[in-house]
């Protein structure tokens, strides 16, 4: 909790430094997923997630401190193991938001490198955004992302672990072109093999071209329920 509190500290004061000039959004980040096994290599995964804004400094919101819903979004994902460590899937994204909601379709690989204290998970995902008005986005993303046991070389029932990613997302929409790069850090509690709770910080910037003039940090509550099991 320690590591946290000063990971948390030090991202919260770096994003307010760096952003004095540019638009900053902050609030909490709600999140529970539901994996369910079809067969033992097919899983169906339902997940919600919300992003309620405590605190908005923009061109019409001056430093204000209150309540707002950003979005909340209901995916559903449909994964096939390829080995033990590789897996394919397909999803589906409704978003709710102010003005009209979207739909998106996803595509993802992810695979997994297996070390002695760690282990080092890469996802390659492509979605496309459609709403009825605007016109669609596509992006490309890439995530690298990791956790380490914070007792032993590996994780048991009850213990703790770090949790740390990044992933960058190429987007193009009417043919223009951006980037957002996403840091995610905190800490985990492995409850047993069918559940566990993150608490962690979600760090946002972009677009990168020409400059970073949007920072957005959340802090993220994340619960997953797998019923048939994680992989420690």
């Amino acid at each position: 909790m320690r590591l946290l509190l000063i990971s948390g500290f030090l991202l919260i004061s770096c994003t307010f430094v760096s952003a004095q000039n540019d638009r900053l959004y902050a609030g909490i980040f709600p999140e529970l997923g539901v994996n369910v096994p079809l067969s033992s290599k097919l899983k169906f995964t339902a997940k919600i997630e919300s992003q309620n804004g405590l605190f908005r400094n923009d061109a019409t919101h001056n430093k204000d401190w209150s309540y707002y819903h950003n979005q909340t979004d209901l995916q559903s994902f449909l994964e096939f193991k390829l080995t033990t460590r590789i897996k394919t899937a397909i999803g589906y994204q409704y978003r709710i938001e102010d003005g009209d909601n979207s739909h998106r379709s996803i595509q993802q690989l992810t695979w997994l490198n297996q070390f002695r204290i760690f282990r080092l998970g890469s996802r390659l995902r492509a979605d496309q955004k459609f709403s009825p008005s605007i016109s669609p986005e596509y992006r490309l993303r890439y995530r690298a992302s990791t956790d380490i046991p914070l007792q032993g070389d590996k994780l048991d029932d009850g213990e703790k672990y770090f949790l740390l990613s990044n992933e960058v997302i190429y987007a193009l929409q009417e043919g223009e072109s951006s980037i957002e790069n996403r840091v995610v850090v905190g800490m985990g509690h492995f409850f047993n093999r069918t559940k566990k709770l993150e608490l962690s910080f979600d760090y946002r910037t972009d677009p990168y071209f020409p400059d970073i003039d949007r920072h957005r940090l959340w802090c993220k509550i994340s619960f997953y329920w797998n019923l048939k099991g994680f992989t420690k």
